[in-house]
């Protein structure tokens, strides 16, 4: 989808609010939930250092997680949406879907990838927040 030349008209994600000092290509997509005006990955987000919330990870791990959520609200279109995990069959809570690989925005288009599936979505508002404190 994307060529060398493409890319440099294109933004990466740590302009979105909420992704600053987060790790997404070691990041974990838990679930995907879709809704008639809204996309939301639900993430155990890696925290680099520089990040806010950053602590030092527990032993055992190699990064510091927070359970999070990438919120597409106000959704005018989806060019592409394909989600591996809505085959049939429940997949248990937390199960690692993949990690986000490409998560690329230009003006109110966005354009992620991963072993989960890929989306290429145009909407109003993008945030990602944390779920605990």
């Amino acid at each position: 989808m994307f060529n060398d030349e493409c890319l440099k008209t294109w933004s990466d994600y740590f302009n979105v609010p909420g992704l600053r000092d987060i790790y997404l290509q070691d990041s974990y997509v838990l679930k995907i939930d879709k809704g008639p005006d809204h996309i939301s990955f639900f993430m155990d987000f890696v925290l680099m250092e520089a990040h806010p919330k950053y602590i030092d990870y527990h032993p055992g791990e190699q990064y510091c997680y927070k359970h999070g959520v990438i919120e597409f609200s106000a959704v005018e279109k989806i060019n592409e949406f394909y989600n591996v995990s809505m085959v049939p069959g429940c997949l248990p809570v937390d199960t690692d879907i993949g990690n986000i690989d490409v998560f690329f925005c230009k003006g109110k288009r966005y354009v992620l990838q991963g072993d989960w599936g890929e989306l290429d979505i145009e909407c109003e508002h993008v945030m990602a927040y944390f779920q605990d404190s």
